[in-house]
């Protein structure tokens, strides 16, 4: 489990597998309101839905700045697409976003991803099936505590 606070509010929340911000927060809040949703879970093909949010806010999301307070670090990213705080390797139906997280070792991985294309974005989420995006240049994965 994490707890976060979002824009130095004093309150905080939990959140128990994975916090995602950005784009990934963006298609997973299209594919709940997807208009289409009833019948791609009708003709047993829900996956689909996160694919067509997929492709639907890579058009329309814009990238931002932002400011993450990591172990008493300030770590400031522009150009970001999504940030994933994990303390397990998988979300969204079976992307190994962090794939060294353990949920029984009381740290949290953070995965930020900016300075990309929309095309290479796009290109990036096949490899986090795998896992293999850690190894780019424009994913940033840090094992924190706090």
């Amino acid at each position: 489990m994490g707890k976060f606070s979002l824009g130095g509010k004093v309150t905080s929340s939990y959140f128990v597998n994975n916090l995602g911000v950005g784009f990934d927060a963006e298609v997973a809040k299209m594919a709940s309101e997807l208009s289409w949703k009833k019948i791609l879970n009708g003709l047993n093909i829900q996956s689909l839905t996160y694919v067509i949010a997929l492709i639907k806010s890579i058009f329309t999301y814009s990238p931002s700045s932002i400011t993450l307070t990591v172990d008493e670090e300030i770590h400031e990213f522009t150009n970001v697409w999504f940030v994933a705080v994990s303390n397990h390797p998988y979300y969204g139906g079976g992307m190994k976003i962090a794939p060294t997280a353990n949920p029984t070792d009381g740290k949290l991985t953070i995965t930020t991803v900016h300075n990309l294309s929309r095309m290479k974005l796009l290109l990036l989420f096949v490899t986090v099936f795998f896992g293999k995006h850690i190894g780019l240049r424009k994913v940033k994965c840090v094992v924190v505590k706090k």
